[in-house]
């Protein structure tokens, strides 16, 4: 039963309270009735106090500096070099259109209009993928508990 309270910290992703749990019951037991189980899910718990997670708000500060710098900051390279191309070339057609005809530019206010949406967007997604690879960490040693609590209960 304890293990199992512990492990419904790890699912919380209490990743601190589930050491504490975990540490305990191993201080408390005789070493010779001390389970592997018990020992790898402790482990698992400092894993996941020791997450490096990426921070969202650098990620749309990067993305708001230099479009796509948040998508290649959470790893996402080929996002990060697609959205800096496009949001680029946008930017390049809109002010080749208002150099070109002035502020009755309809070129230059079409292109203006799709590259601001755009980088809009990229900063936008910059957080949304900082968010999902932090979750991808969590969900990755999530996994490696339920191979571990799998085993032990069946």
């Amino acid at each position: 039963m304890n293990l199992l309270v512990g492990a419904n910290y790890l699912y919380e992703r209490k990743w601190g309270n589930a050491h504490n749990h975990f540490s305990l019951l191993l201080n408390n037991a005789p070493q010779d009735s001390i389970d592997s189980t018990l020992s790898i899910l402790n482990h698992l718990s400092l894993k996941g106090a020791q997450l490096s997670y990426k921070s969202p708000a650098l990620a749309g500060l990067f993305s708001s500096i230099i479009p796509g710098m948040g998508k290649i900051y959470s790893g996402r390279i080929n996002d990060g070099l697609y959205s800096f191309f496009v949001i680029g070339l946008t930017a390049w057609q809109a002010y080749d259109g208002f150099n070109r005809d002035g502020n009755n530019s309809i070129k230059g206010w079409i292109y203006g209009t799709l590259g601001a949406t755009f980088y809009l967007g990229n900063i936008y997604g910059s957080i949304v993928s900082v968010k999902l690879y932090n979750k991808k960490l969590e969900d990755n040693l999530i996994n490696q508990i339920h191979v571990n609590l799998m085993w032990k209960l069946e």
